[in-house]
């Protein structure tokens, strides 16, 4: 009768799923996307809520907290949850999390933010491995395609909503993604997996785990995959299709009853395509050119840890990559040293504090001279940088009463391009009960300037306008580019009604000043031969502001012992603004057009300028990428002792990305698995079952977007 009654439910579930879906689907195409959104909400589906409060997590206050009582907002995406969701990339698993935005712009390439300002170089989240920090300082951001941990080995995905640099340093300004990977320990015995697919095209796994001594563990693991070109706008081939490897170890030892090893490594590579425009005095143009990058990293951490409320850790690593895209070759070295310890004062007082240095080595150079990918004369200058990061920080978590806490603490840090900054926060949380938490945090993080804002060459060749008119544009970086900055407030709630039901929501109310500003200076006018040429120099600036709020709700739904429901929501509003110097540097034009009155009509001068003052602030053109409403609905179904039946459903609000428009969509994945017996798994997934393909965003920057196709993918696993 179980099993019937379950049978029923798995149909049932997929019939409601796809009525669902269809109605909300045509809900969406009538309705506005500023539309009240039924707040659907998510927390560690894979959990019991007894588990729930011992859930812990380090990437808040960088030492071992419950994440039920940590004044923060913070989102897990357990192993569990991981294996369940069928996803074969990290941006995909993202997808979970309330207040992520995650876009795929071509086969290889994704945009991934947190709280909006979402685009290719995103540049507010920091993003760490095992502590290791992967994003480049050359544009703030992330090379997703760089960020392969195989999935079956990460432990836990650590979400952190809101600005975080007072524990982690710059480029925290939105959130923090930790990836922590599982102890060797855990990992031991061999396991392999083949996978092929429509859009993924094949994927090979192999992992082995043993033990080293008495007293310690490794792994060491490969893979490898494929993933086919996606389509572009007209139906046709994007030319982004491309392969990975990637290959790596870890090793743990326990070298006393306080001591602990940590030692791991890996090395990957990449080679693909993609479609880019071509700036060329004929007309708009495209080519598909080819993207490739190689790397590694090694890294070890060592930790004493006499007490529960004593600990002392060192880490050090070092990595390094090649990459080839856009007409650019960058080569990147980074060394780091941290150290933190934590001691308690008192029965009051837990405080965690200490210091790292950081040195990079950065090289960012044309192919040939000018750019024949682009079309136009692309560089650094210098073209190779070496600098460093210093950094230290201290926190004190005050135990006001037995369930009030404070914390304040603060990071200062001296960076090679703006010098001394400060990061300082403070957090209050009050445990009503043991079953409700309330918490309240304020805190400044910023982003310190990148390679791109202080050394960018950009010249555009001689397009000519008229007969006896030429034009040309020129865009250069800023020494004196200053820091972002955020000021962030935040309130949250997290409640355990009874056994079965938790709810986790956060408000917050965001003001970014300083924010990066493309300023047009006083146009050149100079004659070469019969004709002029008119030059518009750009350079970078901090010209632009903004503010943001909104909040997000995570909600879990034990229906049965072997049926669960969650979801999330996030509602995002942000205006932005130029400050009167950057608006104004549209005025660079005014005594300049009477220049253009006889050499070109008036129809082709207000083109012109319009052209010109419609880009000067790429830190607003962030905003247009950042959806205002996005949810996720999940089902995870036990259908029998050896099935499995999984379902998400992804909603995410339209993108006014002047002039084009990217609707709303949803996107819906399925997820269905048998285990034989112990050791061999069998699944099958579908991607994108709702719509045959769209877009997740426009051409952006110099990529040319490629649309998501409807996927499948099937998968076996031996482990023995």
């Amino acid at each position: 009768m179980l099993q019937r009654n379950r049978t029923r439910l798995f149909w049932l579930n997929a019939i409601l799923l796809s009525l669902y879906l269809w109605l909300s689907n045509a809900t969406f195409l009538l309705a506005d996307d500023q539309q009240n959104v039924e707040p659907n909400a998510s927390a560690l589906a894979d959990k019991t809520l007894e588990e729930l409060l011992d859930v812990k997590v380090t990437s808040v206050s960088r030492k071992e907290q419950k994440l039920f009582h940590t004044p923060a907002a913070v989102y897990v995406i357990s192993q569990e949850a991981i294996h369940r969701s069928g996803a074969t990339t990290i941006p995909d698993l993202l997808r979970m999390a309330p207040g992520v935005q995650v876009v795929q712009i071509d086969a290889n390439r994704w945009a991934i933010s947190v709280r909006g300002f979402n685009d290719v170089y995103s540049d507010k989240l920091l993003v760490l491995v095992d502590g290791r920090t992967v994003y480049t300082p050359d544009f703030s951001g992330v090379y997703w395609d760089q960020v392969d941990v195989p999935l079956d080995t990460i432990q836990q995905i650590e979400v952190v909503r809101g600005p975080g640099g007072t524990m982690w340093g710059a480029n925290a300004v939105n959130g923090v993604i930790s990836i922590i990977t599982k102890n060797a320990k855990e990992t031991q015995g061999t396991q392999m997996s083949v996978g092929a697919g429509s859009a993924q095209t094949q994927q090979y796994e192999a992992r082995y785990g043993g033990q080293a001594g008495a007293h310690g563990f490794y792994r060491v693991f490969g893979d490898s995959s494929a993933f086919s070109s996606l389509p572009t706008i007209s139906g046709v081939n994007g030319g982004d299709g491309w392969r990975q490897g990637h290959a790596g170890f870890r090793a743990d030892w326990n070298t006393s009853s306080t001591d602990s090893l940590m030692v791991e490594g890996d090395g990957f590579w990449m080679h693909g395509g993609q479609t880019l425009p071509q700036s060329s005095v004929t007309g708009p143009a495209t080519s598909i050119e080819g993207v490739s990058d190689a790397g590694g990293d090694l890294l070890m951490r060592w930790t004493r840890q006499p007490s529960e409320h004593s600990q002392t850790s060192v880490q050090m690593y070092e990595s390094g990559y090649s990459r080839t895209d856009t007409g650019l070759t960058e080569n990147l070295s980074t060394f780091d040293l941290d150290f933190q310890n934590r001691v308690q004062l008192g029965s009051r007082n837990d405080i965690v504090w200490g210091g790292g240095y950081r040195f990079s080595n950065s090289g960012i150079y044309a192919n040939g001279g000018p750019s024949q990918v682009l079309g136009y004369a692309i560089g650094l200058i210098p073209a190779h940088e070496s600098f460093s990061l210093f950094s230290g920080f201290l926190q004190d978590e005050i135990r006001v009463t037995d369930r009030l806490s404070l914390t304040v603490g603060a990071k200062l840090e001296h960076n090679a391009f703006s010098g001394f900054e400060n990061e300082p926060s403070g957090r209050l949380a009050w445990m009503v009960n043991d079953s409700q938490t309330v918490w309240l945090a304020a805190s400044k993080a910023i982003r310190q300037p990148s390679r791109i804002d202080t050394a960018m060459d950009i010249v555009t060749p001689n397009i000519p306008l008229a007969a006896n008119l030429l034009v040309a544009a020129s865009l250069r970086g800023n020494p004196d580019f200053r820091v972002e900055q955020v000021r962030d407030y935040e309130a949250g709630y997290r409640f355990l009604p009874n056994a079965k039901l938790s709810l986790d929501v956060t408000g917050f109310v965001s003001f970014y000043r300083d924010l990066a500003s493309t300023d047009l200076k006083a146009p050149l006018v100079s004659q070469l031969g019969p004709a002029f040429l008119v030059t518009f120099p750009l350079v970078y600036g901090n010209g632009s502001k903004a503010s943001s709020s909104g909040f997000e709700g995570a909600l879990t739904w034990n229906a049965t012992s072997w049926w669960k429901l969650s979801g999330t929501y996030s509602h995002l509003k942000i205006h932005a603004h130029s400050y009167a110097d950057s608006a104004n540097s549209a005025g660079a034009l005014g005594g300049f057009t009477g220049l253009l009155n006889g050499l070109i009509g008036p129809a082709q001068e207000q083109a012109l300028v319009q052209g010109l003052t419609s880009g000067l602030t790429p830190g607003l053109t962030q905003t247009q990428f950042s959806p205002g409403n996005q949810f996720t609905a999940h089902s995870y179904l036990n259908l029998a002792k050896n099935w499995t039946f999984d379902t998400a459903l992804y909603f995410t609000g339209s993108l006014n990305a002047n002039p084009i428009v990217i609707p709303a969509y949803a996107r819906l994945d399925s997820r269905i698995a048998w285990r034989l017996n112990r050791g061999v798994e069998a699944s099958l997934v579908g991607q994108n079952l709702q719509s045959g393909r769209h877009f997740e965003i426009t051409t952006i920057d110099q990529l040319i977007a490629t649309q998501v196709p409807r996927s499948v993918f099937g998968k076996i696993t031996w482990s023995f």
